[in-house]
């Protein structure tokens, strides 16, 4: 299980991170929490919202049509939640507080920032021993502290980790249990993340099963039903992503050799071009837009879904350029642009490299290149 992954990085933290109990608390205080308990958030809400509007805002801001349902809308849901979950409390502490040491630049914010992570860990680990072992809000806090992970790089590769504990809590949970509520937004805005951690390990990722596909597809007719100018882009977004969700396992079959694999790819590769095609003229006879604040405002959503499926286009020709003759491939490794930060990401004005990630389903700044 998850619990003992995040325990012992919990440890690993506690070890490396010595503290008198009066440090901590007056770092803790700074910050504006009450001792013992992260409780501030009840009275700055907006920190949260702000968190996701600026570092997920296309993100956000495009599917915030599908996220209409009160409980489905994160920073809203986790503002009036706050002070009732002390692990989702803590999971949005250390997040909202990095991410302002990241835009401000302040040593002391960070070193903070670690000690309410430390502290996340702590709570995670005490409720994946509870009741609330199997909701949708301890999901919401690992996937925060992955999103953590992604801002600090404890050691490389942290995030993966915590991300593979979003993979098994989903699949204890099941796809039947994603289909309302937050664990719906949870879904939604969270699987290019799953995708990404997949192809990092070179195995096959679970949302390409049957049973996920029916549960993914089965949301996408609802939203696609609700109507709108924004529904328009529900099915070929569905469809894009139903190509993306096989390449870890094109990956892992690729170390493997085999034609068949070469050849699946070339099909993928051809249905990928097609929906390139079809984003573009969608594009073109309908700028995308979306109301924000009250105004309407161009849409960024399509544009970098369709970066996403470029970058995807790009990962396949370099596999399908490694395949030899006798259908096997020369050695090669898969780079992601998460392990190596933001200077690893594609400069793109007024969208933040969290937000390409998770625009694009997880592929833009994933590469394939040679080496073990």
């Amino acid at each position: 299980m998850h619990r003992q992954q995040v325990q012992a990085h919990s440890q690993t933290q506690t070890r490396t991170q010595p503290q008198s109990q009066s440090q901590s608390q007056s770092q803790l205080n700074t910050f504006g929490t009450a001792p013992g308990h992260i409780s501030g958030l009840q009275s700055e809400p907006h920190k949260v919202d702000n968190f996701i509007r600026t570092v997920f805002h296309t993100l956000y801001h495009h599917n915030l049509f599908r996220l209409s349902d009160e409980a489905e809308n994160l920073p809203g849901y986790i503002a009036r939640n706050a002070g009732r979950k002390p692990f989702q409390d803590a999971a949005v502490a250390c997040l909202t507080c990095i991410s302002r040491a990241h835009e401000s630049g302040d040593q002391s914010m960070l070193k903070t920032g670690r000690h309410l992570y430390a502290q996340a860990l702590r709570e995670v680990v005490a409720g994946l021993y509870g009741e609330e072992a199997l909701s949708a809000d301890m999901l919401s806090a690992i996937m925060m502290l992955a999103v953590y992970e992604m801002y600090a790089r404890t050691s490389p590769g942290a995030w993966a980790v915590h991300v593979d504990g979003v993979r098994r809590l989903m699949r204890s949970r099941g796809a039947e249990g994603h289909g309302e509520g937050l664990a719906r937004s949870n879904f939604l805005v969270f699987r290019g993340f799953l995708v990404l951690a997949a192809l990092g390990e070179g195995a096959p990722c679970f949302l390409e099963e049957e049973e996920w596909r029916v549960a993914s597809w089965g949301t996408a007719r609802e939203d696609a039903a609700r109507g709108g100018a924004a529904a328009r882009w529900v099915d070929v977004e569905e469809r894009v992503f139903e190509e993306v969700v096989r390449l870890p396992r094109f990956v892992s079959e690729a170390r493997q050799g085999g034609e068949r694999v070469g050849r699946e790819m070339g099909r993928t590769r051809q249905r990928l071009e097609q929906l390139g095609l079809e984003l573009r003229a969608g594009m073109e006879a309908h700028a995308p837009r979306v109301r924000i604040a009250g105004a309407t405002m161009p849409d960024g959503g399509p544009w970098l879904l369709l970066q996403g499926v470029e970058s995807a286009m790009a990962l396949l020709d370099g596999l399908l350029a490694r395949q030899r003759s006798d259908g096997r491939f020369r050695p090669f490794r898969i780079v992601c642009g998460l392990d190596g930060g933001p200077s690893a990401m594609p400069r793109i004005e007024g969208v933040t490299w969290l937000d390409q990630v998770a625009s694009s389903l997880g592929m833009i700044g994933t590469m394939v290149v040679d080496g073990h």
